[in-house]
């Protein structure tokens, strides 16, 4: 296994067998040095993490099938539908699929009259950036009595903002497309999946049981037939294939509705994992054309997250400690 990392003091390099620096997703050295790499290690199949990464994986797949090497990354055309949140939620508007309130906007002035539109401030709503990932450019407005009990019963959370704070970023100023939906109060779940042509092969649902700055610090697999049938309906819609994991939020009455689509691994299939479903094995024997294993999900399996610290002597190298 071969890994890379901007940051060549990550703290992953001491997993895997061969690790290499390489500069930023979108700069013009990136697909050149990984191509390098590939053809140095003889790679079989990579597999993109960062959702900046995509698009340049997207438009170089033929120079990688050149040296022999698959790419775990949907083609270009399904890439640009469901990469961006606001692209995805209009695409399935337009299929007719059902979605959570929201609306587009291109001005501050746009923005603010689309929060008070979705009821606010007697009803919550989030603010998202359509190309964010990592809840970058992501805040929400709560109503006025949670706020208080925030105040009292939460650490500071910087995914809350006043309106007044908000209108004191964003007025007089050119913004990026942003959505402004309606914040939904259930359950939020996950959803993990590769597919092929045909549809689903496997899929991995998650309940969030603690949830900070988009990840699942606690969460349990377990079986949800209504949010599988959900994100079924979408791969077969869309065509989807490929590795890419779905999150979905609740209404008040549990019925749950996709805010994204991750088009690459997610965050979460360590849980899927231990559950019994190793999707990122999946999908690389699917990329060599074998045989998928059977494999058993055991629901109940429950994921709880914590910081760990690695150590490395003064040559690079991974001291057991």
């Amino acid at each position: 296994m071969v890994g890379v990392d901007m940051n060549e003091n990550a703290a992953g390099k001491g997993l895997v067998d061969a690790f290499y620096s390489v500069p930023r997703a979108r700069s013009e050295g990136f697909i050149p040095r990984m191509l390098e790499i590939c053809e140095k290690e003889k790679v079989d199949v990579v597999v993109p993490i960062v959702t900046k990464e995509l698009e340049s994986f997207s438009n170089s797949v033929d120079q990688f099938a050149a040296i022999g090497t698959k790419v775990s990354v949907m083609q270009k055309d399904l890439l640009y539908a469901v990469n961006d949140k606001g692209r995805l939620l209009d695409a399935m508007r337009e299929k007719g699929m059902p979605t959570a309130k929201y609306c587009m906007v291109e001005t501050a002035d746009e923005l603010f009259s689309a929060i008070e539109a979705l009821g606010y401030p007697k009803k919550a709503v989030c603010i998202k950036a359509t190309d964010g990932n990592g809840s970058r450019g992501i805040r929400m407005l709560d109503t006025p009595e949670n706020d208080f009990k925030r105040f009292f019963s939460d650490k500071p959370d910087s995914h809350y903002v006043s309106f007044e704070h908000l209108k004191t970023i964003f007025t007089g100023r050119e913004i990026p497309r942003l959505m402004v939906m309606e914040l939904l109060p259930g359950t939020e779940y996950s959803i993990d999946a590769i597919a092929d042509k045909t549809g689903p092969l496997a899929m991995v649902c998650r309940r969030g049981l603690k949830v900070v700055s988009s990840n699942q610090v606690e969460c349990v697999v377990e079986r949800n037939d209504a949010v599988e049938a959900v994100c079924k309906d979408v791969i077969r819609e869309f065509g989807l294939v490929g590795q890419f994991g779905f999150d979905l939020k609740c209404d008040a009455n549990e019925v749950p509705y996709v805010l994204e689509i991750n088009p690459r691994l997610t965050a979460g299939i360590v849980a899927c994992a231990a559950a019994g479903c190793n999707l990122p094995y999946l999908e690389v024997v699917r990329l060599l054309g074998e045989e998928l294993p059977d494999y058993q999900i055991h629901y109940g399996t429950l994921m709880t997250r914590h910081w760990e610290e690695d150590f490395f002597d003064p040559n690079g190298n991974k001291m057991n400690w």
